[in-house]
């Protein structure tokens, strides 16, 4: 998930990046944005003449960071043709996924962090990051009056493709046993989307996302690729780690 400011969203929409569908919701062909991010394009030559420098997504650290882990596994399938990154596809594309990194310089290692400070800082700071769909949920629901200040300038974009991501959690005693089989039940997963904004894997309990009342969202999520393998995630991680 991308989340980018009102006047970047529709810039990039002008300058072809972007497109915003009948509902409202906006996608980015991310086979674009990683051609023109490797061809050192400028914001202005992508549409927004506002902005400073070249065009980049920013994200938190991929060595150390979830989200940002996920969208290296992006970016590594995107320049593999669409098709989940491999070892051989990894050791080829390495360097220039470590270039697109690069463009963002110092990078959080939590996805919270840089959230908030893509709220705070305002388009010059962040004018494009990566998150998870479930942050402006969740503001929208546990933080009503902030998020009525930033509703009609933050836009999340859904990239094409994308990728989920699975929180897991693994049971080393009885426990947490007892923990995890709560959290599989649907009242916790009916819990967990209505207050917080997490997807079900199973869709149980979930109702239409419209209940957010967050602008340009999707029930339903298009054009989902899968992870590379642990092998090539593996690799793309010492990848990235030698070169920071």
């Amino acid at each position: 998930m991308l989340y980018t400011h009102k006047a970047v969203a529709d810039g990039l929409v002008n300058g072809g990046l972007m497109t915003k569908d009948d509902s409202g919701a906006y996608h980015m062909d991310m086979a674009k944005a990683v051609d023109a991010m490797v061809a050192n394009t400028t914001w202005a030559d992508v549409g927004y003449t506002a902005g400073y420098g070249q065009f980049r997504i920013d994200s938190t650290d991929p060595v150390k960071s979830n989200s940002g882990n996920e969208y290296a596994a992006l970016l590594a399938t995107v320049l593999n043709g669409g098709q989940p990154a491999t070892v051989d596809s990894v050791a080829r594309d390495g360097k220039t996924i470590a270039s697109i990194f690069a463009k963002s310089g110092w990078m959080e290692t939590s996805s919270e962090d840089s959230f908030n400070q893509f709220l705070t800082l305002g388009v010059g700071s962040k004018p494009m990051m990566v998150g998870y769909e479930s942050q402006l949920l969740d503001l929208a629901v546990n933080q009503p009056d902030a998020f009525k200040q930033i509703k009609d300038d933050v836009v999340i974009v859904y990239p094409t493709p994308t990728v989920w991501s699975t929180h897991t959690l693994m049971a080393l005693d009885e426990k947490g046993g007892t923990l995890l089989n709560l959290l599989k039940t649907p009242a916790v997963q009916k819990l967990a989307w209505e207050c917080h904004g997490f997807r079900a894997a199973n869709f149980a309990g979930t109702g239409s996302i419209s209940r957010f009342g967050v602008p340009g969202t999707l029930d339903q999520i298009p054009a989902v690729s899968e992870l590379p393998n642990n092998d090539a995630m593996q690799q793309l991680i010492a990848t990235l780690q030698s070169t920071q």
